[in-house]
């Protein structure tokens, strides 16, 4: 089984564990590798901002790398509109 196999078989078990009970469950999903990186989700947009929140309050390491690569992402941001 490839790594992609692998990546597609877990998206689709979240995914059929979300479509139980789309109102209650979401799933976000960040997988990378030296190759790639796959991003995936399934439910309510705010079911989803609601967990991440959660998840963040919980979890000083999870937050300082969502502030990081929040951080990484607006500097990326910034340098592709100078090229403009």
């Amino acid at each position: 089984m490839t790594k992609n196999d692998k990546l597609d078989e877990l998206s689709k078990a979240l995914f059929g564990w979300v479509e139980e009970d789309e109102d209650n469950r979401s799933v976000m999903l960040i997988a990378g590798d030296e190759e790639s990186v796959r991003n995936a989700y399934r439910g309510s947009r705010s079911n989803l901002v609601e967990s991440l929140a959660n998840a963040m309050l919980k979890d000083k390491k999870l937050r300082s790398m969502c502030a990081r690569a929040l951080a990484l992402c607006e500097r990326n941001k910034e340098n592709d509109n100078d090229e403009d």
